[in-house]
């Protein structure tokens, strides 16, 4: 997201301007660095990334080389399992 795509979200969007209403909030209340506070923003995703179930993709050697080299298509089963 560039500048101005973030300046008409703050303008626009009710939610992304609370979030940024809140990070200003504590850059100041922990006199905080625009680093500090992406590497935070990052962890916190992380964090939430690891708290979701792991899905294995469960693939047969041909499929295996297909999806390395880009042409992957599952079969039915893998269909049947994962979705389309």
């Amino acid at each position: 997201m560039n500048l101005d795509k973030a300046e008409e979200a703050y303008m626009n969007d009710p939610q992304f301007r609370t979030l940024v209403k809140a990070l200003e909030k504590l850059i100041v209340e922990l006199e905080m660095t625009p680093s500090e506070i992406r590497s935070a923003a990052m962890f916190a995703c992380l964090l939430i990334e690891r708290r979701k179930p792991y899905t294995s993709l469960a693939l047969s050697t041909e499929e295996y080389k297909h999806f390395v080299l880009g042409n992957f298509e599952p079969t039915k089963d893998v269909q049947k399992v994962h979705g389309p």
